[in-house]
C-alpha cells in the first residue's frame, strides 16, 4: 500500500463488514443502561477518563474476586460471534 496518503493523490478506505452488535449500549453513551454489577460490593459507572475508544468506558469497582460488571445479551442464534474488550 505504498504511495497512499496525504499528498499522493491516492486514498484507500476500509469498509467494515456489516454486522449487528448484540450489546445495545456498547459505547456507554447512555450511561450504564443494560449493564449490571455482580456481587454485593460491586459498583459500575460510565466514565470519560479511562476510555480506549470513543468517549466513554465502563468502570467496575469490586471488593472480592467473585464480583464485577456484566452485560446480558440474551441467547443469540446459533453461529459464530466475536467478543473484544480492553482491560
Amino acid at each position: 500500500m505504498s504511495g497512499l496518503g496525504i499528498g499522493s493523490g491516492l486514498w484507500a478506505c476500509i469498509i467494515p463488514k456489516a454486522a449487528t452488535n448484540l450489546v445495545e449500549n456498547a459505547s456507554l453513551e447512555y450511561g450504564t443502561t443494560g449493564w449490571g454489577a455482580l456481587g454485593g460490593g460491586a459498583t459500575i459507572g460510565s466514565v470519560s477518563s479511562r476510555q480506549a475508544f470513543g468517549a466513554w468506558s465502563l468502570e467496575t469497582r469490586y471488593l472480592a474476586a467473585s464480583e464485577g460488571g456484566f452485560y446480558n445479551a440474551g441467547t443469540p442464534a446459533a453461529g459464530s460471534y466475536t467478543l473484544s474488550g480492553y482491560m
